[in-house]
């Protein structure tokens, strides 16, 4: 499935000098954990001790899972289209942040159940909803390749060119369960931490909806691979996801990612090539265990933590100021150390 895809991760040439640069900049001064590490980040990423941030868009995927049909979730599918109005319009937090902030704002249609046609929606559908997983797999392989390929070409074709940062968000009902699932199955994590007090499960139901999960993994066969647990569990806007996440780190793009979905496809990225990880930022998550597992498992310190579920990009949109801020440090405080030895 990646037989076509090519990831060159050249080696900063000037890796050593940037840290020494970046750590006689913060020497004077305690800035926050994440500002420092996203700052240091960018910079090594560009390969340069003054990062910039040029043309910044999110693009966020849609689909929907068989899996929410089987009373699992706490809504339905018939929820996502009402949902996909709203960032139609206009009216949708992640549309308001994006507005403020600059940044050019895609919306994918990945797998939704209904036919949606609007100009403001790139269609890139690969079937009207994924497959029940509770009784099949997902999608097929000859699907899932399709996802990884229409996701690389997005960014390999996007508009703008010079833009060198990417956002991921991830709008559907399952997308969080898929997750899960896929957690469970190549890390063996236990369903009930990875369930316990997270946003996305009903508690009430808890008991019921565990019965159900394990049984599902019980009847799952031997663990497999990355992309072949994908296959079993996922949404097709989860893998177009992956293939754009995959493609901009190949064009060495910084990569935000956004809440529990997000950092599992920045996570699975890693699990395919290791570099990958080097490229991620996480705008945010939950305290929850599957989210906290995650960023300690990436390496990376989100760079804020909301209560409630957020996976459409708001996350990113919402706290891309504190990027910008990280890079602007890195700069002005350059200028203003040069001044002050002079």
């Amino acid at each position: 499935m990646l037989a076509d895809l090519t990831i060159n991760f050249s080696k900063p040439s000037r890796t050593v000098e940037i840290q020494q640069v970046i750590q006689a900049k913060l020497m004077h001064f305690d800035l926050p954990t994440h500002l420092r590490e996203t700052g240091t980040r960018i910079a090594l990423i560009q390969d340069r001790d003054k990062p910039f941030l040029a043309q910044p868009i999110i693009y966020t995927f849609f689909g929907d899972h068989g899996i929410a049909e089987s009373g699992l979730c706490k809504r339905s599918n018939t929820a996502s289209i009402d949902v996909v109005r709203q960032y139609i319009s206009g009216n949708s937090a992640l549309n308001i942040f994006s507005r403020q902030n600059r940044i050019e704002l895609r919306l994918v249609d990945c797998g939704l159940s209904d036919e949606l046609k609007d100009p403001k929606i790139i269609q890139r559908k690969i079937g009207k909803g994924t497959r029940n997983f509770a009784q099949d797999q997902a999608m097929s392989s000859l699907q899932l390749e399709r996802c990884l390929k229409n996701g690389r070409e997005l960014i390999r074709t996007r508009r703008n060119q010079a833009s060198n940062t990417v956002g991921i968000g991830i709008q559907s009902v399952g997308s969080e369960l898929a997750c899960i699932m896929l957690l469970a199955r190549l890390r063996s994590l236990p369903l009930e931490t990875l369930l316990q007090n997270h946003p996305a499960f009903s508690q009430t139901d808890l008991i019921w909806i565990l019965k159900k999960l394990r049984s599902i993994l019980n009847s799952s066969g031997p663990v497999k691979g990355p992309l072949e647990e994908m296959q079993n569990f996922a949404g097709f806007e989860m893998a177009t996801a992956l293939g754009a996440i995959l493609q901009a780190c190949h064009q060495r793009c910084i990569v935000m990612v956004d809440g529990l979905v997000g950092s599992c496809l920045a996570w699975l990225a890693s699990l395919l090539f290791p570099e990958c990880a080097s490229h991620m930022i996480i705008a945010q998550n939950t305290q929850g265990f599957a989210d906290t597992w995650l960023a300690k498992e990436l390496g990376i310190e989100p760079l804020t933590r909301f209560d409630t579920l957020i996976c459409d990009g708001s996350g990113i949109a919402l706290n891309f100021p504190m990027v910008q801020a990280a890079c602007s440090f890195l700069n002005e405080s350059t200028a203003h150390r040069l001044q002050s030895g002079a």
